[in-house]
């Protein structure tokens, strides 16, 4: 049987590539909230795509149950992120930066916090992909460099806390 390997932000972009790479190794779980229509299916890209809002804990917990039973779950990669409106801090409505934190880093800790028992019991390995936001500026993107830069830290904090189980290092692209 194939290790499982759970992806989310699997729709499109860096999740869609990356589950298109591991699909040859693992059983490829893409969650992502733009699979709702069509609910859990195998489809033409030849991984299980899974509709998941990963900012609902019971929607990543259902889903990480869903992909366990495909297979142990080696791999999780949290892929999933919004970067709209591109505004200044000063600018942004709260709505907005609410938006930005349940996605981007309230997930994240979701999911580290759910796979984390699935992750130690196949000796697996989790992946965070944060991006050049978080370290270098651009014009426009002031929440999200914020938020990004966060993750970093929220996953050095994974590695202190769960230490010999979340592996790697912190550093941003």
């Amino acid at each position: 049987m194939k290790s499982v390997a759970v992806i989310t932000g699997a729709a499109s972009n860096i999740g869609y590539a990356i589950a298109q790479r591991f699909k040859s190794d693992y059983h490829v779980v893409g969650l992502d909230k733009k699979f709702e229509a069509s609910g859990s299916l195998e489809n033409r890209a030849e991984f299980v795509q899974t509709a998941c809002d990963i900012t609902s804990e019971q929607d990543l917990q259902s889903a990480l149950k869903f992909a366990r039973s495909k297979g142990p779950i080696a791999v999780v990669v949290n892929s999933a992120a919004v970067t709209e409106p591109r505004m200044t801090i000063a600018d942004i409505p709260y709505a907005s930066w609410d938006k930005l934190i349940a996605v981007n880093l309230s997930a994240s800790f979701s999911l580290m916090k759910l796979s984390a028992e699935y992750l130690k019991e196949s000796r697996g390995a989790a992946v965070f992909i944060s991006s050049r936001a978080a370290k270098v500026g651009y014009a426009g993107f002031d929440p999200t460099q914020v938020i990004r830069n966060r993750i970093g830290s929220l996953w050095g904090s994974g590695q202190r806390c769960c230490s010999g189980f979340y592996r790697g290092n912190n550093d941003s692209a």
